[in-house]
């Protein structure tokens, strides 16, 4: 008896094994599959600079990144998917991704830029809004995977060195022109936040709540009342699955479309 109940337990932990294998392979295949489909999107359109990444200041004083990309085929994507409105780049990061503007709530939440499943999703904008980056708050999803991907990198913006060491997030316009926006702020809020809700919120009193919550401290002109992007993604691990990760940024700087 003893002997059928010891083969009996072998062979569940070699299947409880066996399952959990299969598991993180298939997770792996899925997250190299990721990788490979957000580096086609760059390569098929994206030219980048050839200086990319040249540090404005001295050596011994932080980098801070210029543009890392010439130009974006806007024309090609956009033939792709008419709801592009962007590209999104935060230089000495993974974050470099084309940015979409859905006509329903969650529509990118697990899609891609075809509208297939994605289990990465895509960067998109909160479809509530109507004049996105035209508004005081315009905010901007991405997941927060475990791979790298997506939004993964902007949790290390609630670390002030490495808000200081790369203070710039760029916005490419279908246009050409390129917005460069300072951040502000970071730390973690409600996903229940007015963040979510308030697109015209006034500017003073928003960068006092963005001082209010953020882990960092940055210095700004807030006398130029210019708008704010606010990217926003999950506090994987957290104890309150309503937890967000966000960063702001208030625009600074306007690139012409050359």
């Amino acid at each position: 008896m003893k002997n059928i109940i010891r083969k009996i337990v072998i062979v569940f932990c070699v299947a409880v094994i066996g399952y959990s294998v299969y598991n993180l392979a298939s997770l792996y295949l899925e997250y190299q599959a990721i990788e490979q489909a957000n580096q086609e999107i760059v390569d098929e359109y994206v030219t980048n600079n050839e200086d990319e990444k040249t540090a404005k200041e001295p050596s011994e004083q932080p980098v801070v990144y210029e543009p890392g990309h010439d130009s974006v085929d806007f024309d090609s994507l956009l033939s792709r998917n008419d709801e592009v409105v962007g590209w999104i780049e935060i230089p000495d990061t993974r974050v470099d991704y084309p940015v979409l503007f859905p006509s329903s709530p969650n529509e990118y939440l697990y899609a891609d830029i075809d509208h297939g499943y994605f289990r990465a999703g895509s960067i998109f904008l909160d479809s509530r809004m109507t004049t996105p980056f035209n508004c005081n708050n315009t905010v901007i999803y991405g997941h927060n995977m475990k791979n790298g991907s997506m939004f993964h990198d902007i949790k290390q913006y609630v670390n002030q060195d490495f808000a200081q060491a790369h203070p710039y997030i760029y916005f490419y316009q279908t246009d050409g022109s390129i917005l460069a926006y300072k951040v502000i702020g970071a730390g973690v809020i409600k996903a229940t936040s007015e963040f979510y809700t308030n697109y015209n919120i006034d500017l003073p009193e928003y960068y006092q709540k963005i001082r209010d919550y953020s882990n960092i401290s940055v210095d700004f002109d807030a006398s130029l009342d210019n708008p704010v992007i606010m990217l926003s993604t999950c506090a994987t691990g957290s104890s309150d699955e309503l937890n967000r990760y966000v960063v702001h940024a208030v625009l600074n700087k306007y690139y012409q479309a050359q």
